[in-house]
């Protein structure tokens, strides 16, 4: 395979996971670093532009997610975009799309 950018192979990454899995392994890393960094769901809904309803519907895999709430959740929990969907790269290859 060719040389690629950073940004190119992330969104390799995230293209081969199927739609409900990227969702699920995203909300396992939402929820632990919300949860290591002390932070309640109430308090990351205060800070962000997200409602206490979607926040909770995204840390259980089931709000497809706008980026620009994604980079402002992101941000709550002392992440950029891009380190956030730099996690997504260890997610479990078993849901690939061929």
């Amino acid at each position: 395979m060719a040389d690629l950018t950073d940004s190119t192979k992330e969104s390799a990454v995230i293209e081969q996971l199927s739609a409900p899995a990227a969702l699920f392994y995203l909300a396992r890393i939402i929820r632990r670093r919300r949860k290591k960094l002390g932070l309640s769901t109430e308090s990351v809904a205060s800070r962000t532009k997200v409602s206490m309803d979607e926040l909770l519907a995204l840390e259980h895999g089931k709000w497809d997610i706008d980026i620009l709430s994604l980079a402002d959740v992101a941000q709550c929990l002392e992440m950029d975009l891009k380190q956030l969907l730099r996690e997504c790269r260890h997610a479990p290859r078993m849901h690939r799309i061929k």
